[in-house]
C-alpha cells in the first residue's frame, strides 16, 4: 500500500500527525470491529478485510512518519523541466601556434641556493622555514574536528543511556510504595462502590511525582520550570504536560525527556491482582497496569495499546503485539 493510499483509507491528508494517524485507527476500528456483525457472515467478512486495510495503512503512515516526520510531499509528483539545447559554437579554424623559446636561466656561480619559482604560492612564514611540511595544518586540522566528533557521540550516548535509565517504565511497578493515602468518607460519598480520594488528604513521602489534579506550583515543584509553554501545555523537550483550568489533564511522556508522573491508589483498598476488564474503575487499571505513557482526555495509552474510560469506567480497550494489557 501506498503511503497516498494509506492517508486515504485513515480519511486523512498531507498535514496529519503522528497522534491524527493514531486516533483516525482507533476511530475506524471501533466502527469496523468484528465483534459488533458476529450474527451476520456477510458483514463480519467484510469487516474482516476493512480492519486488514486499516492495520496495514496505521503501519505504512506511521513507517513513513517515523523515516519523514511530516507527509507534505506525499502524492505530489516531480515535474523535470526541459533544457534548452546549446548553441554549437563555430569551430575555430586550427592553426598552430609554434611554442615559443624559454629563455635561459642567468648563469648561477658555485654554492648560490636557487631562486624561488615564479608561480610558487609558498607564504612569507613557508618561505621563511621551508622545512614545514605543506599538509601540516591539514592535518592538525583533521585531528581536531575527529576529537570533536568523538566527544559529542560520547556526550549522545551518556544521555541516551541516562535517559533510558531514569524512563518511566521502571517507575511504574513503584509508585505505589511511594505514596501513603488517607481517605475520610463523607455518608454520602460511602453509598459509592468507588473510594474518593480528596488531594488535599494524601500526603506523600517524598516530593516525587505529580498526577491528574496537581497544580501547577505542585508540577514546577516536582518536574521544575518547562523549556516552552505551547498555549496550556508545558513542554519538556519530546514531553510535555497538559492543563485545564491550572489543573493537570494529561501528558505525552517520552524516555527521552521522563515525566515524575505516578498515579494515587488508596492504601485501605484491596485492588484486583491479576486483570481488569469493561466497567473496572481507573484506579484499578492504573493499580494493574501502570502509569500511562500518555493521557490524552479519556484514553489512557500503553505503548501501542490504549483504554478508554467513559464516567471513570474502563469503556474499550486494545492490546498490542509489544504492549499487552493484563484484561480478562
Amino acid at each position: 500500500m501506498s503511503v497516498s493510499a494509506a492517508l486515504k483509507e485513515l480519511g486523512l491528508d498531507q498535514t496529519a500527525t503522528e497522534n491524527d494517524v493514531t486516533l483516525a485507527y482507533r476511530d475506524l476500528a471501533k466502527i469496523w470491529h468484528p465483534d459488533r456483525f458476529q450474527n451476520d457472515a456477510r458483514l463480519g467478512a467484510r469487516t474482516e478485510a476493512q480492519i486488514k486495510l486499516i492495520n496495514e495503512a496505521k503501519q505504512v503512515a506511521l513507517a513513513y512518519l517515523e523515516k519523514h516526520g511530516h507527509f507534505r510531499y506525499v502524492g505530489r509528483e516531480k515535474t523535470s523541466g526541459t533544457r534548452r539545447k546549446a548553441r554549437p559554437k563555430p569551430e575555430a579554424p586550427q592553426t598552430r601556434k609554434m611554442p615559443k623559446p624559454r629563455p635561459k636561466p642567468p648563469a648561477r656561480s658555485a654554492g648560490e641556493p636557487m631562486p624561488p619559482r615564479k608561480d610558487s604560492k609558498q607564504t612569507p612564514a613557508q618561505a621563511q622555514n621551508p622545512t614545514r611540511h605543506p599538509f601540516q595544518v591539514k592535518f592538525n586540522t583533521t585531528v581536531l574536528v575527529g576529537i570533536v566528533l568523538v566527544f559529542a557521540l560520547a556526550s549522545f550516548l551518556f544521555t541516551m543511556g541516562s535517559a533510558l535509565l531514569r524512563s518511566p517504565a521502571g517507575k511504574t511497578r513503584s509508585f505505589p510504595k511511594t505514596i501513603r493515602a488517607q481517605a475520610t468518607l463523607t455518608p454520602q460519598q460511602s453509598q459509592n462502590p468507588k473510594p474518593i480520594v480528596s488531594q488535599q488528604e494524601v500526603q506523600v513521602t517524598a516530593d516525587t511525582f505529580f498526577t491528574l489534579g496537581s497544580d501547577k506550583d505542585w508540577v514546577s515543584k516536582v518536574q521544575g520550570p518547562p523549556m516552552t509553554i505551547q498555549g496550556s501545555d508545558w513542554v519538556y523537550g519530546f514531553s510535555r504536560i497538559r492543563f485545564a483550568g491550572g489543573q493537570v489533564v494529561g501528558w505525552k511522556a517520552s524516555e527521552l525527556n521522563p515525566l515524575n508522573t505516578g498515579m494515587l491508589l488508596d492504601s485501605d483498598r484491596l485492588y484486583p491482582s491479576r486483570t481488569f476488564g469493561l466497567g473496572s474503575w481507573t484506579d484499578e487499571v492504573a493499580a494493574l497496569q501502570g502509569i500511562p505513557d500518555i493521557i490524552e482526555g479519556q484514553v489512557w495509552s500503553y505503548g501501542e495499546a490504549w483504554v478508554e474510560f467513559d464516567a471513570d469506567t474502563v469503556l474499550a480497550y486494545e492490546n498490542d503485539q509489544r504492549e499487552t494489557l493484563k484484561t480478562h
